[in-house]
């Protein structure tokens, strides 16, 4: 999606339709019996605070739960993410976060996967709030903790 088709009133809720619906489903995938990788990070700014567990073999991520306390962003973005990654290899998800970075900031489209988060694009302040999942997930892989 390129800025010009972004929806006209940026202003308009960030915080409601998909975003609303992921956020509910964040305690469905919070934990991963057997889990190889895990990681933890926080956003001092805001409070936001997630626990990726990650069961990854021969380079795969068969499955992902994430422990979140934090705000409907993140919760969101948490829960769509444990979705996603789930039987993919862990190189796609180096792809997956730089892909939603570019596009939070308008350097690239947002992926079809991600474009319910297009308005946060408007709010730098709550970039972090849906990236803290996938750093965290990136965390994970790279050792952890």
């Amino acid at each position: 999606m390129t800025h010009d088709k972004l929806p006209n009133d940026h202003r308009a809720s960030i915080y409601e339709g998909e975003i609303l619906s992921w956020s509910r489903r964040a305690g469905e995938q919070e934990s991963v019996d057997g889990y190889t990788h895990c990681s933890t990070l926080s956003n001092p700014l805001c409070g936001d605070r997630v626990t990726v567990h990650l069961r990854v073999d021969d380079g795969v991520i068969l499955s992902c739960g994430c422990e979140v306390r934090g705000c409907m962003l993140c919760k969101a973005a948490s829960a769509h993410m444990a979705t996603l990654i789930d039987g993919v290899n862990t190189d796609r998800l180096m792809e997956v976060t730089v892909s939603f970075k570019n596009a939070l900031t308008g350097t690239a489209d947002f992926p079809e996967t991600h474009i319910m988060f297009a308005k946060v694009r408007h709010h730098k302040s709550r970039h972090s709030c849906v990236l803290l999942p996938y750093e965290a997930a990136l965390k994970a892989l790279s050792g952890g903790t």
